[in-house]
């Protein structure tokens, strides 16, 4: 059976002009994911990773470190199905229709803009994104010029099919996937059946690094562990954001 290891990327540059450049700590922390898999000998048959920048660099540095232990890791193939839902474009589209809708929604935003320091404002607007996924999740408004979570989830379910497509027949496959907390949760959600309010709650939980591993089959998928970060043994690497 096949083994599908889904890493989460490594800490980004949240509240900077671009949130998708790893940061200094998130370099580290992709580094250390591929030095253990050099220390126990974990090998990959294929390693894809999502679009994004900083899941495409956590692959990148994973390998890097890997190989400098003279452990190979394959490069990952860019698969579009494993980037993350559109969360900032959710906000700006549809947080100025859900400030019309809910009042607990409008103090939110007003929290965030009348924030004064980094950390209130790293607060702030973690609630409202929060708030703002949970009724895109619920479609409580339409999601014009936006995914929509139906759109986001059938799109991280055709990679898995993707990913079953290209092993074929071989039995036993080893296979990395450098993708984000989102689609690591859809994933489980498709091993689980929980449903589309639980999913996203499970989207939040994930380490920055930290692995998620599943038993693949052609007809099935099973959820073996969740949010692994054993190998981040320095508490200053465990991150959320």
């Amino acid at each position: 059976m096949t083994v599908l290891t889904l890493v989460r990327h490594a800490q980004a540059s949240y509240l900077s002009d671009n949130y998708d450049r790893l940061s200094p700590l998130g370099e580290r922390q992709a580094a250390v994911v591929g030095e253990f898999w050099a220390r126990r000998g974990i090998r990959f048959d294929l390693a894809f990773s999502g679009p994004a920048e900083r899941q495409i660099r956590t692959a990148a540095i994973a390998a890097a470190a890997s190989r400098n232990l003279g452990h190979d890791l394959p490069d990952a193939v860019v698969l579009g199905e494993f980037d993350e839902f559109p969360g900032e474009q959710v906000v700006r589209v549809l947080g100025p229709l859900l400030v019309e809708k809910h009042t607990d929604i409008r103090s939110l935003a007003e929290a965030f803009e009348s924030a004064s320091d980094r950390d209130r404002k790293r607060e702030a607007l973690d609630r409202l994104f929060h708030r703002v996924t949970e009724c895109w999740v619920a479609e409580e408004v339409p999601c014009v010029g936006v995914e929509s979570w139906k759109q986001f989830t059938g799109r991280v379910g055709r990679g898995v099919d993707r990913i079953r497509e290209r092993l074929g027949r071989e039995a036993a496959a080893r296979v990395a996937v450098f993708t984000s907390a989102g689609p690591t949760a859809v994933v489980a959600s498709l091993a689980l059946g929980l449903s589309p309010a639980k999913t996203l709650a499970l989207a939040f939980s994930p380490h920055n690094a930290s692995c998620s591993e599943f038993f693949l089959a052609p007809d099935g998928l099973t959820l073996s562990t969740f949010n692994v970060t054993t190998y981040l043994e320095d508490p200053s690497l465990l991150t959320y954001r």
